[in-house]
């Protein structure tokens, strides 16, 4: 089990948590857990930074796209959610991903 990073601990203590904030937090902690868990290089990445890079690249598309990156916005759900992958097991199977992630974020 790996432990919270402070910036997110603060993120929990209270404060402001935006969609955006959200997006970039979830970005990186998804990246960093295929990375402790060995998927990195399967999922084609030299690094997490090019993993994360590739996510942001993603949604800022999106949003010129017009596709909403949120709606419905849940903070207490998108912390849960972040938290979940900071802490996920890599011996997960298929549906076995943070459930907080779905409430988190409407799209």
């Amino acid at each position: 089990m790996r432990s919270l990073s402070p910036a997110l601990l603060l993120l929990a203590a209270g404060g402001c948590y935006s969609p955006d904030d959200y997006r970039q937090d979830l970005n990186t902690a998804r990246c960093e857990w295929y990375e402790a868990c060995g998927y990195l290089e399967t999922l084609g990445y030299d690094a997490v930074s090019d993993c994360v890079d590739e996510y942001a690249l993603k949604d800022a598309l999106d949003a010129e796209e017009g596709i909403a990156v949120c709606e419905d916005f849940d903070a207490d759900a998108a912390r849960a959610c972040v938290e979940g992958w900071q802490t996920l097991d890599c011996a997960i199977g298929d549906g076995d991903y943070p459930a907080e992630c779905d409430a988190a974020c409407a799209r």
